[in-house]
């Protein structure tokens, strides 16, 4: 087997164990399947010899089997629950403003260990990095998670957090503002939505709409929009010049750009394949796709082996890449279809059906329900994405320098918003 062959077995091995291992079963029985599997490919092995290295590659199972286990063992939470307590903890990421909460990732401080999500009143407003005295009820809220409601909190300390997040969570601030400023409440919300994945400013209808026309993704900072940010920045330093440094600018761009949206799974995912796309174009190597998704996965899961099974994000983004990217050149070649289509709608098509069909098994198992109709509102709005973001930043930063400036930029976005707020109420009515 070449190289890259071992690698991409040996992960998906490993990503197995550690998929067992989320799913609690013993380890006799682990060993037992992979003892079972090992021998199977050493009987195959008498006519291939490929398949004996996969017998030993199989060993990878247990590794991650252990390997999860090993993980849950050093973050083992110590938290206080079910009766009333007083604990100090920490604002770990940026307060997410609900219609009618506040909402706070805390990380308890000694003598307790872990975290725990806090549900607060709207006023007083807090910021990452402030050190607060909490009291209330701890309790588990599923998946491992542990939450608390309403508390009562006393500020202790600000600034506690890492210098580097509150200065990103700082320009995320002050472009979101700027478009708070110049946009309508609502046109603001969805450009903030697309751009940032803060969902806070989002009415409950409108969220309604989007689910049933399909079209969540457009404001749940998925791959699609981290890669047209990606695509932008290379042709926006491109155009000053900068090529040959455009790679080391891009990359420190994408990573920022992860932390400041909060690091979700599905960011995580498309920031990662960014970079190694750039690396390999960089050096001129073949970029494998199905490599570089094996990368990813087994570095996402090194970094929190709870992924793999407990986060919805992670599963969909993978499962939506799988279908871009392997199922919408197939259903392309069998179509026929040798064009992209006025605007690229016969791509834009092929892509959300290929999509929607990878995830549906998923969200039907999740949710009780998907459609199939989001194919038609997706192809309306797809094409004029890159440019209802590409305005969004463009007026944001402008806000920062001159509201004048700021309003020019801001009609053109808004003639976009306009036409994708439209498309989605009006298709809500026929789904």
């Amino acid at each position: 087997m070449k190289p890259a062959e071992i690698f991409f077995s040996a992960s998906l091995f490993f990503l197995a164990g550690v998929f067992l291992g989320s799913l609690d079963i013993g380890g006799i029985v682990i060993l037992v399947l992979t003892a079972a599997l090992s021998g199977g490919f050493l009987w195959f092995a008498r006519r291939n010899g490929k398949w004996r290295t996969l017998a030993v590659l199989a060993l990878f199972i247990p590794l991650g089997c252990f390997y999860f286990h090993f993980r849950e063992s050093l973050s083992l939470p110590k938290i206080p629950l079910g009766e009333e307590t007083t604990f100090v903890a920490k604002v770990i990421v940026e307060p997410e403003s609900r219609e009618k909460s506040q909402v706070l990732k805390l990380k308890l401080e000694p003598p307790w260990k872990g975290e725990v999500t806090s549900y607060n009143r709207l006023y007083p407003e807090y910021a990452y990095g402030d050190l607060l005295q909490v009291t209330g009820s701890i309790k588990e809220s599923g998946y491992g998670g542990y939450s608390v409601s309403f508390p009562e909190i006393v500020s202790l300390g600000k600034d506690q957090g890492s210098t580097l997040m509150k200065t990103l969570f700082g320009l995320k601030s002050s472009l979101t503002s700027g478009l708070r400023k110049i946009l309508p409440v609502s046109e603001a919300g969805f450009a903030i939505a697309a751009m940032f994945g803060d969902e806070s400013l989002i009415d409950r209808g409108f969220a309604d709409n989007l689910k049933k026309t399909g079209t969540s993704h457009l404001i749940a900072l998925s791959g699609y929009n981290v890669l047209i940010v990606v695509q932008g920045v290379q042709i926006f330093l491109s155009s000053l010049g900068l090529r040959r440094r455009s790679f080391v600018f891009s990359v420190l761009f994408v990573s920022g750009f992860v932390l400041m949206t909060g690091a979700s799974a599905s960011v995580m995912r498309a920031g990662i394949m960014a970079v190694l796309s750039m690396i390999a174009r960089k050096n001129s190597r073949f970029y494998s796709t199905k490599n570089t998704v094996a990368f990813t996965g087994l570095l996402m899961t090194l970094w929190n082996p709870r992924f793999l099974v407990f986060d919805l994000g992670f599963q969909l983004s993978f499962l939506a890449f799988f279908g871009v990217s392997c199922l919408a050149p197939f259903l392309k070649e069998k179509l026929r279809l040798e064009d992209r289509g006025f605007c690229g709608w016969k791509e834009n098509a092929t892509q959300t059906l290929s999509a929607q069909i990878m995830v549906a098994p998923l969200l039907f198992f999740k949710t009780g329900g998907f459609s199939l109709l989001a194919i038609f509102p997706n192809i309306l709005i797809l094409p004029v994405m890159p440019m209802i973001m590409f305005f969004g930043f463009v007026s944001a930063f402008a806000s920062v320098v001159s509201r004048s400036l700021a309003v020019i930029f801001a009609f053109f976005l808004r003639i976009l918003l306009s036409y994708a707020e439209s498309v989605i109420n009006l298709g809500a009515r026929f789904m």
